[in-house]
């Protein structure tokens, strides 16, 4: 349920982000929309495992918890630093999503040592979040590609 309302709440921002930044600021401030919904999908594969990694704290494998954590911060930095080098701010944003889909499997593999994989909910949410990126995609094509 926890999953579900934070999906919520960036599918909002996601879909919505450009017309919030548009009642709230002047025109100047235009491609912070599209930035607000870029940030905000890329988000959403992150708050699919969110909790995952906590479970070896609780069961006191700090040392797991270390390694998951390096690998996630070291896809989080080539795929942002790559995709930025190749795309500017945009493929920055996108980068940080990919490495949060890069990170799945070794993520998955983690929680199901300790029994708390679903990977139903994780299927649910992957179906959400690339629905909400094709509706996305779809309402702010043009926004979205526009250069910055």
């Amino acid at each position: 349920m926890l999953t579900g309302a934070l999906m919520v709440l960036a599918m909002t921002l996601a879909l919505g982000g450009y017309a919030l930044v548009d009642l709230l600021y002047d025109p100047r401030y235009q491609t912070a929309g599209t930035i607000v919904m870029l940030l905000s999908l890329a988000f959403m594969p992150q708050l699919i495992v969110m909790s995952y990694d906590q479970i070896a704290l609780t069961m006191g494998d700090s040392r797991q918890f270390f390694w998951l954590t390096a690998a996630r911060g070291g896809l989080f930095v080539l795929c942002t630093a790559g995709m930025a080098a190749l795309f500017g701010l945009k493929g920055a944003i996108f980068g940080q999503g990919l490495s949060f889909v890069l990170a799945y499997p070794l993520i998955a593999a983690f929680a199901r040592r300790y029994h708390v994989w679903d990977p139903r909910h994780d299927l649910a949410m992957s179906l959400i979040t690339a629905a909400t990126a094709l509706l996305m995609a779809g309402l702010h094509s043009s926004s979205i590609l526009a250069p910055i």
